[in-house]
């Protein structure tokens, strides 16, 4: 008997290891990395991402940050960076392009939206929070989080990213009222762009400023699409977070910068 428990102890484990592979797997959780490319061209921040440059960034698809899978509303997003900037820029397919908050720093997490989350040094605890409605009205703050040990979070709206410049372009029309406020919906619209360039200035944590090839950041992208219903809500995320909450930072993926494409 001495001699088979260890044999069955290693086998449990094996066992445990395999089925959260498969889980993993199952539900598309394993941390993504994108491949970054350093651009000497300039960008004009308009929104409408179309510079031939951008053709030089690869697109991701963003998933349902709870369970990795595809949502109804498509969104994609590349990146790209010089010696100033980050270029962050999204594609939303939306049939329905609505917000109502002006107020910069207003609580735009509670419409329509898209996020940024970088945290330069991976320590899991400090990063950047941006976010910006199809209005163009920014909230930008800097995440204290603690919650991994159970010490709460705080964003701090103090925080200004001043040199920060974003744009929305929109094929379609903005609304400017909730959905359930309105009888007619009007004509389908079809998408709508978020460009944004953000400073590496703004980055004090991190190891390189401007960045060296071969540095690597954690970062998420997210986007909230907001349905007449909150059963129509999606939260979707470049890296699955594995539950409805952005603030989860060990689950960040891989922003790996390097050099200029020839």
């Amino acid at each position: 008997m001495k001699t088979q428990r260890p044999i069955f102890v290693l086998l449990s484990i094996l066992y445990l290891l395999s089925t959260l592979s498969l889980f993993a797997k199952k539900h598309n959780f394993k941390l993504p990395q994108y491949n970054c490319v350093h651009i000497d061209q300039k960008i004009e921040i308009d929104g409408k991402l179309n510079e031939s440059v951008w053709k030089q960034a690869k697109a991701v698809q963003l998933a349902k940050t709870d369970t990795g899978k595809l949502p109804n509303k498509k969104t994609e997003a590349k990146m790209l960076w010089d010696n100033q900037y980050l270029y962050v820029g999204f594609i939303c397919s939306d049939n329905d392009i609505w917000a109502t908050i002006s107020d910069h720093d207003g609580p735009i997490y509670n419409e329509e939206e898209v996020e940024v989350f970088i945290d330069p040094n991976n320590d899991q605890k400090t990063y950047i929070e941006l976010e910006v409605n199809p209005m163009n009205t920014l909230f930008d703050g800097f995440v204290i989080n603690g919650k991994q040990q159970q010490l709460g979070i705080k964003v701090l709206l103090d925080w200004e990213s001043t040199e920060l410049k974003h744009a929305i372009f929109i094929t379609g029309k903005l609304k400017t009222s909730h959905p359930n406020q309105r009888i007619d919906r009007g004509q389908p619209d079809q998408s709508w762009f978020c460009e944004m360039a953000i400073p590496f200035s703004d980055f004090i944590t991190a190891p390189n400023i401007p960045p060296k090839e071969g540095d690597e950041w954690k970062l998420n992208l997210y986007r909230i699409e907001r349905g007449k219903t909150k059963k129509e809500d999606e939260y979707s995320a470049w890296s699955p977070t594995r539950k409805i909450d952005y603030h989860r930072p060990q689950h960040f993926g891989v922003l790996r910068f390097i050099g200029s494409k020839q």
